[in-house]
């Protein structure tokens, strides 16, 4: 599937039985996470503890969404890539390619 539309406003499927399930392996990390916050911070993440938990997980939430678009960029960019052109279609290409600009121009 190539994300080639906005993938912001693109319907997905409904999905079909996979192999994993997700919610064990997610606690999991859940469990880890806690444990490797408790050995930096000291203790476990606690309510009242001076942040505003709000803002945290608002900054968390952007860098999330940063990270997101990386990866459909990338695997866009990937997907791009791979497409094979058939050697029919490849006839005269070289005339009308356009050559890369150099750094020092």
């Amino acid at each position: 599937m190539t994300m080639s539309t906005n993938e912001a406003t693109e319907r997905e499927p409904f999905p079909k039985r996979g192999n994993q399930l997700v919610a064990p392996a997610l606690v999991d990390d859940i469990l880890r996470r806690s444990r490797k916050g408790t050995i930096k911070y000291g203790s476990p993440l606690m309510t009242q503890n001076g942040r505003n938990a709000l803002v945290d997980a608002y900054q968390e939430a952007i860098d999330l969404a940063m990270y997101l678009k990386q990866a459909l960029m990338e695997l866009d960019a990937a997907q791009a890539a791979s497409v094979i052109i058939p050697p029919a279609e490849m006839e005269g290409v070289s005339d009308r390619v356009i050559s890369p600009i150099k750094e020092d121009e």
